[in-house]
């Protein structure tokens, strides 16, 4: 997967009630507990563009998540681009 480089990589979801949620970047470790809605939210720092690729851990109380070979690049589409894929979509 692709995450955009050079921005902030926003996460977010639900949790059960006093759920501590914490995402581990290599040694920084960040974490939070959700809202009175459930929802919770944390945003990590922004990526330079790399080759090589990284992990992330999403933990919560009852569940963990193990994200593998992310890289940090362009994902935007042009115009031209985006018009192609409808094109040959239909």
């Amino acid at each position: 997967m692709v995450i955009q480089r050079d921005r902030p990589i926003p996460f977010w979801g639900t949790a059960k009630p006093k759920a501590e949620v914490t995402i581990q970047d290599g040694d920084v470790l960040q974490s939070t507990k959700h809202d009175a809605s459930g929802y919770w939210s944390i945003e990590l720092a922004a990526r330079p563009a790399d080759r090589v690729p990284f992990q992330l851990k999403v933990n919560s109380d009852d569940q963990s998540l193990f994200l593998s070979d992310l890289l940090a690049g362009g994902v935007g589409l042009s115009a031209r681009k985006l018009r192609a894929i409808q094109l040959h979509s239909r």
